[in-house]
């Protein structure tokens, strides 16, 4: 596997870039990864190592505000001042036309599969770009996938946005970071860290909690974001203009805080209701939110391979 990380200027911003190619050989097809809430691209360097293995060339960003991306936006763990769940959507566009003009084979017809894995907040992003561009989309991955908050989700917001009005968008959101990810943690008391909901993997955890881009309290406005795209794409009728044909995979940890098996249920019910017709879902007993870095890593991916080796196919060939 070749991998590299360099400085995109996209929409106005200039973003990390996390990049890994086969040795050798044709690319089969592109995988964009989109990353979490607090975390960053580079993470996902052991996933994007078993795709290369399959002749995948792997793309991954650092959002506004997360990685190398956060020295440019100012601000750690902030999109922007207002729109930033749309423009962190559009962003992912602009990389993934970039990079299928960077790998289109010379003389061939049609785009290069492009297949989404979206992860945490990042499914989130993932699930409303494939109701912009889903034409376009050879396949979309959930892991950690939340579904709707309902009226809590909304009271959430409405918190998040009186600490923005009083605080101002960039304010530090210390009661909303203690809402959401201190809650996560209660279920595996006693804990040995803050971020034991993450995985059984010790080792994993432990990475994480020593990365300065990873844990770190986000901005009130990110929430007011987060929360409104939650809410957005768990609409039904948001759902409804994914393109009908879209293969569809969701992993889940049974007991990840996040998602789980009735989270997972709740999903495959909502993209059925809309019409969606290959929808699969696979959840792991005594798993926890991050899967590809669970104890069960190898089980994991190995499934998500052998689905995406059956359901990969032409974007043209599906309405």
């Amino acid at each position: 596997m070749k991998s590299s990380v360099f400085d995109l200027q996209v929409n106005g911003t200039t973003m990390g870039i996390h990049r890994w190619l086969p040795d050798e050989g044709p690319a089969a097809g592109i995988v964009q990864i989109v990353h979490g809430m607090a975390e960053h691209g580079g993470r996902y360097e052991w996933l994007a190592e078993q795709l290369t293995g399959r002749g995948w060339v792997v793309i991954a960003d650092d959002h506004r505000g997360h990685g190398r991306t956060a020295s440019s936006t100012g601000t750690l763990g902030h999109f922007a001042d207002q729109n930033g769940w749309n423009q962190a959507v559009e962003d992912l566009r602009t990389v993934a036309l970039h990079e299928m003009a960077q790998h289109q084979q010379a003389g061939s017809k049609g785009q290069l599969p492009h297949v989404v894995i979206g992860h945490s907040m990042g499914s989130l992003l993932a699930r409303d770009y494939a109701s912009r561009y889903g034409s376009d989309l050879s396949a979309l991955i959930l892991t950690g996938s939340p579904r709707a908050a309902g009226l809590v989700g909304k009271a959430g917001r409405a918190l998040a946005r009186t600490y923005v009005r009083v605080r101002g968008p960039r304010s530090e959101a210390k009661q909303m970071h203690k809402l959401t990810f201190g809650n996560f943690n209660a279920a595996f008391k006693p804990n040995r860290t803050d971020y034991d909901w993450l995985s059984r993997d010790t080792g994993a955890v432990d990475a994480y909690v020593a990365d300065p881009m990873c844990g770190f309290t986000s901005t009130n406005a990110l929430y007011v974001d987060l929360i409104g795209g939650l809410e957005r794409v768990n609409n039904p009728k948001l759902v409804s203009t994914m393109p009908r044909k879209l293969p569809i995979w969701i992993g889940s940890g049974a007991l990840d805080p996040a998602g789980g098996h009735r989270t997972v249920k709740a999903l495959v019910k909502l993209f059925k209701s809309a019409g969606l017709k290959d929808v699969t879902a696979v959840t792991w007993a005594d798993a926890r939110h991050e899967v590809f870095n669970e104890t069960n890593r190898d089980e994991v991916v190995e499934a998500m391979l052998r689905w995406l080796d059956t359901r990969v196919v032409a974007p043209a060939d599906r309405s």
